[in-house]
């Protein structure tokens, strides 16, 4: 490839840079000086390639990472890089991508490579979906059945899981239709933090509550407002919306709650932890003994009002261990505190 046409990367960059002065030609020149300068935006940087090499002025880590990743895009198949001057910082602080490992399993080595991707497109959260109906993917310190019942759930074949069972029938393998278990040991989520904190990632965990809780009521079925509906202790193997959700009329349910949060407030240095709140039908909730005597004991209205009960509690809860709250739309409803954040994702709501 000749240089001229390349010069046109510069261009294709994925984010765009800011400001981008094409010097004309390209050098092959690989050396890098890099400088730090205060007065940069955070995670931004200033580039400038010319025959005399690569200098980099940066604000910080990320913004050194990122010059470092816009330099290796530079670069054409044969060794020489665009000469240019360019000048980027990020548009957006927050710039997430988020990664569902419950509906479909990723292990250790894929997320690891997802976060590579991650750098790759300057983005810097991760947002770790980690809980669902269809899974409890992270160990819990005293509650092993979180991932005993919740990390493996039964064969189902509208989800193309047929694939698994096409050579047990020339085998003679019963083997187990079971997707899973699957779970992140301790040492595998430090590792994915010390991979992610290397690279100017946040990682953000997400605990789903009071909805899409079926594989947590897999492990403790007492914990629904109808045990008898969970009674096969398997987490939901199809998709769409649960009706079964977290009894919050049981005490046990809100210190089960407590208790994962409090582990996961010391395992994950992010100052976000998402707590879910979409999706929760309240169906149950309106004819269950339990959570009627919440109702009336707190002075709620109806089941309506208890979604926001329990968002406030635990919106409180993380606050006092240096945590905001974060969680989709549905968990605003209702009178909530203040440092809550919200998440959109219902086109045309709110």
């Amino acid at each position: 490839m000749s240089g001229v046409p390349f010069l046109f990367a510069a261009l294709a960059l994925v984010p765009q840079p800011r400001q981008v002065v094409e010097l004309g030609g390209v050098t092959t020149n690989s050396s890098v000086v890099f400088r730090a300068d205060a007065s940069i935006p955070s995670e931004g940087y200033r580039l400038k390639v010319t025959d005399a090499g690569t200098e980099i002025a940066f604000s910080d880590g990320a913004g050194r990472l990122y010059a470092q990743v816009t330099r290796d895009q530079l670069k054409t198949p044969e060794g020489a890089y665009a000469k240019v001057e360019i000048e980027d910082a990020p548009a957006f602080p927050w710039r997430a991508w988020l990664l569902d490992v419950c509906r479909h399993w990723f292990p250790k080595e894929d997320v690891l490579a997802f976060l590579d991707v991650m750098a790759l497109h300057k983005m810097n959260v991760f947002h770790w979906h980690l809980t669902e109906d269809q899974a409890w993917r992270l160990p819990v310190e005293g509650y092993p059945e979180l991932v005993k019942y919740g990390a493996a759930r039964p064969y189902n074949p509208k989800h193309g899981y047929d694939r698994w069972r096409k050579v047990r029938v020339w085998v003679d393998d019963a083997g187990t239709p079971d997707y899973g278990p699957f779970a992140y040991a301790r040492e595998d989520v430090s590792e994915i933090l010390a991979y992610a904190r290397a690279r100017h990632i946040k990682v953000v965990p997400e605990i789903e509550l009071p909805g899409h809780a079926q594989a947590l009521l897999a492990a403790y079925p007492e914990l629904a407002c109808k045990p008898e509906n969970v009674a096969d202790r398997d987490p939901r193997v199809s998709w769409g919306i649960s009706k079964d959700v977290l009894c919050l009329g049981n005490d046990k349910s809100i210190k089960l709650y407590e208790d994962i949060l409090d582990y996961v407030c010391k395992l994950f240095p992010s100052d976000v932890v998402h707590i879910g709140g979409d999706e929760c039908p309240q169906v149950r909730w309106k004819t269950c003994p339990k959570c009627q005597a919440r109702i009336k004991s707190e002075g709620l209205k109806d089941e309506h009002d208890l979604q926001p009960w329990v968002t406030r509690h635990f919106v409180k809860f993380l606050e006092q261990r240096g945590k905001r709250a974060l969680g989709w739309d549905e968990y605003l409803l209702g009178e909530v505190p203040a440092s809550a954040i919200g998440m959109r994702w219902r086109v045309g709501h709110g």
